[in-house]
C-alpha cells in the first residue's frame, strides 16, 4: 500500500510565537555582518546566496526521498502504511519570506503582475519555471543592447538575473518534484500563497472604531442643518436618512481604501 505524503506543522501558541517555530521548520540563523557593511553589494549577494543555498538543502531532502523506495510509517492507530513520496503541498509565508523564496522582487509570486498594476486584473502568463527561463533569455538578449534598461524591466516582473531559486529541479523517475507532478501548477510559485490583511475585516475593524465617534458628530451636525431648513416634524427622519447615507458613504470609502491593492506593501495575491 502506497499514498503520497503531505507535510504540515502545527505548533502549540507558546511555540507558534515565538522562534522555536521557524527553527523547527527548518529556518537558519542570520548572518552576522556589520552594519556598516550590510548595505554593499557583495554583503546583499553573499546573504541571498547562502539563502539560496539552504532552501536548496531542503529541496534537496525532499527529492532524494522520492527518489529512493520509500519507508514504513507506523500511524497512531497502530497501522503501517508505505510512504514513497514526500510532497510539499504549500509553503505559507508572508512578506518578505515569500520573496526570498521564489526571488520576485515586488512583482505577484504566481504571474508576473507589476506592483504598479495590482489594482487592475492579473496577466494571463503564471509564473512557472519554464517561463522564468523564457523571461532570462529575453532579458539576457535586452542587456546586451541596454543593461539598464533589462535590469528595471526584470526587476519590475520579478525576475533575479543574478540567481536560481533554491525550490527547483528536475523531475524523479516517476515523473514527480517534491512540489507533484505538474510542472506548470506544482512549483515553488503556484505554492506560494501569501498570508495578507483580509479587507472585510480592515473595513468591519475601522467602522467598529470610527462610527461611535462619526456618528454622534455627524448626527448633531446634520440636525442642526436640517433644522434650519425643513419643519421639526421632518427632521428626525431626514436626520436620520441622512446619517445612515453618511455612515454607508464613509463605508464605502474605507473599502475602497482597503481593498485596492496597490495600498499594500506587500504583494496580496
Amino acid at each position: 500500500m502506497s499514498c503520497t505524503l503531505f507535510l504540515a506543522a502545527f505548533f502549540r501558541k507558546n511555540a507558534r510565537e515565538t522562534s522555536l517555530a521557524k527553527a523547527s521548520l527548518g529556518s537558519f540563523p542570520p548572518i552576522s555582518i556589520a552594519p556598516k557593511n550590510k548595505l554593499l553589494k557583495v554583503a546583499v549577494d553573499f546573504c541571498r546566496a547562502s539563502r539560496v543555498f539552504f532552501h536548496a538543502q531542503i529541496y534537496k531532502c525532499f527529492d532524494d526521498f522520492n527518489r529512493s523506495e520509500g519507508t514504513v510509517v507506523t500511524l497512531q492507530s497502530g497501522t503501517q502504511m508505505k510512504m514513497s513520496k514526500a510532497i510539499i503541498l504549500a509553503i505559507l509565508c508572508d512578506w518578505p519570506a515569500a520573496v526570498k523564496c521564489c526571488l520576485c522582487g515586488s512583482a505577484c509570486p504566481q504571474c508576473f503582475t507589476r506592483k504598479r498594476d495590482m489594482n487592475k486584473p492579473p496577466t494571463l502568463q503564471m509564473r512557472t519555471p519554464s517561463a522564468i527561463k523564457s523571461k532570462k533569455k529575453v532579458l539576457a538578449r535586452m542587456a546586451t543592447v541596454d543593461s539598464t534598461k533589462a535590469k528595471k524591466a526584470a526587476a519590475a516582473i520579478g525576475v533575479n538575473m543574478d540567481f536560481e531559486c533554491g525550490w527547483l529541479g528536475e523531475k524523479d523517475q516517476d515523473g514527480f518534484t517534491p512540489f507533484g507532478p505538474d510542472s506548470a501548477k506544482d512549483n515553488i510559485y503556484q505554492c506560494l500563497p501569501q498570508v495578507y490583511i483580509i479587507c472585510a475585516l480592515m473595513c468591519a475593524l475601522m467602522c467598529a472604531l470610527m462610527c461611535p465617534l462619526m456618528c454622534p458628530l455627524m448626527c448633531n451636525l446634520m440636525f442642526v442643518v436640517m433644522c434650519t431648513l425643513m419643519c421639526d416634524l421632518m427632521c428626525p427622519l431626514m436626520c436620520a436618512l441622512m446619517c445612515a447615507l453618511m455612515c454607508a458613504l464613509m463605508c464605502a470609502l474605507m473599502c475602497a481604501l482597503m481593498c485596492d491593492r496597490s495600498h499594500y506593501a506587500i504583494n496580496p495575491r
